[in-house]
């Protein structure tokens, strides 16, 4: 049995909706947007499109992803052995929009603040299993992410520190099953 599946991604942002201001408010007494309009200044300071520049790329929207599984199993007198072999590949992506502060960048560290863009490198994961099936039961040796790749699968700095949320590191495992 052969199973794959891919897809190229060639994200851009295609639209640049703005923020609409309420206006002069209770809340917001000095808010120089009339209302209806585009914010376009926060606390003096230029705002610029929050989902990032037009034709940029898009977050969490890797160029390349992929799995491939194959799987053998032949017949053994009584028994019925099997082995199966797969990859699964996600390319580098960025967490936020091409326009906003680059979490790398030497004035980040410590972060300054909650809204960073990192950059997502790409992995790859491989996973196997050899086993036997006889009659109503199953016995298999199986491990997912056998190189132990770290990742990460996401970079923030939602507490203000850089946090890293690795791939699950590698498992093996050893499983029965009886099915009736």
């Amino acid at each position: 049995m052969l199973e794959a599946a891919g897809s190229w991604n060639h994200s851009a942002q295609t639209n640049a909706p703005c923020l609409l201001s309420a206006g002069v408010t209770l809340v917001t007494p000095y808010n120089p947007t009339p209302a209806g309009q585009c914010i376009t200044l926060i606390n003096g300071q230029p705002y610029t499109n929050p989902w990032g520049p037009l034709g940029s790329a898009l977050p969490f929207s890797p160029q390349l992803q992929f799995n491939m599984r194959a799987q053998y199993a032949w017949n053994a007198g009584a028994f019925r052995p099997f082995v199966t072999i797969g990859a699964s590949h996600t390319g580098s992506m960025s967490n936020a929009p091409e326009n906003y502060p680059d979490g790398d960048a030497p004035a980040q560290s410590p972060p300054t603040t909650a809204i960073l863009k990192y950059a997502i490198p790409g992995y790859t994961t491989y996973e196997g299993s050899l086993g036997v099936f006889k009659d109503n039961w199953t016995a298999q040796v199986s491990g997912a992410n056998l190189t132990n790749v770290y990742g990460p699968a996401n970079i923030s700095a939602a507490p203000f520190i850089k946090a890293e949320i690795p791939l699950r590191p590698r498992v093996l495992m050893f499983t029965v099953r009886y099915e009736f």
